[in-house]
């Protein structure tokens, strides 16, 4: 059973972050999540949160195992060349996002489904649903 579908249109300022970006502080040793990724993860996080609550989204047991389905939209972009993200990488600051804004433990997915594909705009699918 769906639980909750959002279309997420990126605007001009933000990119898809990236799993892969990673910062590292030489001075204290400490690595962290780069600029891109969390300006991505926080917009993202933002409209989650609308959504979820114009929906009147009801929390989600923690016993709930749920399907996720996610799909990237890429403008203009040729999918399978070097300079496209891959899925892996497109999916962690993803998830993180949809874990905070919805309030969920990614071990409640258990079926995960990732596409990138092209569109008029870049934008993002997000589907939840009950494990059936």
């Amino acid at each position: 059973m769906k639980i909750f579908e959002a279309m997420i249109e990126l605007r001009d300022d933000i990119d898809f972050g990236s799993g892969n970006d990673l910062q590292h502080n030489t001075r204290t040793n400490q690595v962290y999540r780069g600029a891109k990724y969390r300006k991505y993860k926080d917009y993202v996080i933002e409209v989650l949160e609308e959504l979820a609550d114009e929906t009147k989204l009801a929390q989600i047991e923690a016993e709930t195992e749920l399907k996720c389905e996610l799909a990237f939209i890429f403008d203009k972009l040729v999918l399978t060349k070097r300079n496209t993200r891959d899925l892996d990488n497109l999916t962690k600051p993803t998830n993180d996002a949809i874990q905070e804004a919805l309030n969920i433990d990614d071990a409640q997915i258990v079926d995960l489904h990732v596409k990138k594909t092209n569109g008029p705009k870049k934008a993002l699918f997000v589907r939840l649903s009950t494990v059936e």
